[in-house]
């Protein structure tokens, strides 16, 4: 009945999606869970995105009721142009992080790359299932814009969370420099090439965890996580034993860069 009201009615969609974000969080409430304004803010983020993917979902199955709709609505054009205008600005800022300033005030001048003396050589194939459950952790921890920059030879801020994951590097995926500090040439090389492929195998895993509740109870979020990701996980890049909750927050973030850069199939 309710979809059938969102069909007919739609501008009643922000209202039924509060409603029901804010009748989850009073349920848990009543249950003496989700006391913290954090967690209860994870919440509401969460069922909101949710909501969002529902939404896709619903349209994408009945485009002239989203035409009749947008059509009924005041000024529609105003509105496109509105709506192309902040979906221009997004993929603006995204560009930043390849140095395309789009009219910035401070002008981003793109890294010098020069020829290496030496080019690193190739990781063998069989190192692969490693590289990419390394890659699901890092996007589970929420370090994807991160590792891109790495990857580009970007320089990187000071981040707790980017030092334990590179030190979580198993030694085959390393140069094997003689020396303490290793050197990750091979591995950075790699990805320029096969993050992409990646990312899109392992998509449809992190949107399942993005489905998943943060507010549930620990040991029951955590076996949910790992029966969701256990086809990853190597002998050199095992599960992650804490840090659960904090992956659901992180998956929906992911989840909808994935969607905006062709990984995940729209729903």
């Amino acid at each position: 009945r309710l979809l059938e009201l969102l069909l007919e009615h739609p501008s009643t969609l922000v209202a039924w999606a509060d409603a029901e974000a804010a009748l989850r969080l009073a349920a848990q409430w009543s249950q003496g869970r989700l006391v913290a304004p954090e967690s209860a803010c994870n919440a509401v983020v969460q069922n909101l995105g949710r909501g969002r993917a529902r939404l896709r979902g619903v349209l994408a199955g009945a485009p002239d009721v989203l035409v009749r709709a947008f059509l009924s609505t005041p000024d529609p054009w105003s509105r496109l142009s509105a709506a192309l205008a902040r979906l221009t600005e997004r993929w603006a800022y995204s560009e930043l992080e390849s140095h395309f300033a789009m009219g910035s005030d401070v002008t981003l001048a793109a890294t010098c790359s020069m020829p290496a003396t030496v080019i690193p050589d190739p990781l063998p194939e069989a190192t692969r299932p490693s590289v990419r459950a390394w890659v699901l952790l890092v996007v589970l921890r929420g370090r994807l814009t991160m590792l891109r920059a790495w990857i580009a030879g970007r320089p990187l801020g000071k981040d707790s969370t980017w030092d334990r994951l590179q030190r979580a590097i198993p030694e085959a995926l390393a140069d094997g420099r003689a020396s303490r500090k290793r050197g990750y040439d091979r591995l950075r090389a790699h990805l320029e090439d096969d993050l992409d492929p990646i990312l899109t195998e392992i998509a449809t895993t992190v949107l399942e965890v993005s489905r998943l509740d943060p507010t549930a109870l620990g040991r029951a979020l955590k076996a949910e996580v790992l029966r969701t990701t256990s086809w990853v996980w190597t002998d050199d890049v095992p599960a992650p034993t804490i840090g659960f909750p904090p992956f659901c927050a992180c998956a929906v973030a992911a989840v909808e860069w994935l969607a905006d850069h062709n990984h995940l199939e729209p729903r």
